[in-house]
């Protein structure tokens, strides 16, 4: 029983530190006022790992994102936000 406790305790941490992940964007300064250029797949990569707790079961394939492909300058936190609705389910 009080195994079975542990896990469960250490698999809720565990989807609480990934749920705080995805509002990283937002809580650091810098991603919310630097505008900059973002090489599309990074920046979509570096969403896709933030938001993966969100993603249960959503099959996600951006290999065909062309690599030097850049997004239109903006602040993470925009990109963030706008990549939040595209891959909603």
């Amino acid at each position: 029983m009080a195994s079975q406790l542990s896990d469960e305790l250490d698999k809720w941490i565990k989807r609480v530190r990934q749920t705080r992940t995805i509002f990283s964007s937002l809580s650091d300064e810098e991603s919310r006022r630097r505008r900059q250029t973002f090489i599309a797949k990074s920046a979509i990569e570096q969403f896709l790992a933030q938001a993966e707790p969100f993603m249960a079961g959503v099959e996600t394939d951006i290999e065909d994102v062309d690599p030097d492909l850049r997004l239109p300058a903006g602040t993470f936190a925009e990109w963030s936000a706008l990549f939040q609705n595209v891959f909603r389910t």
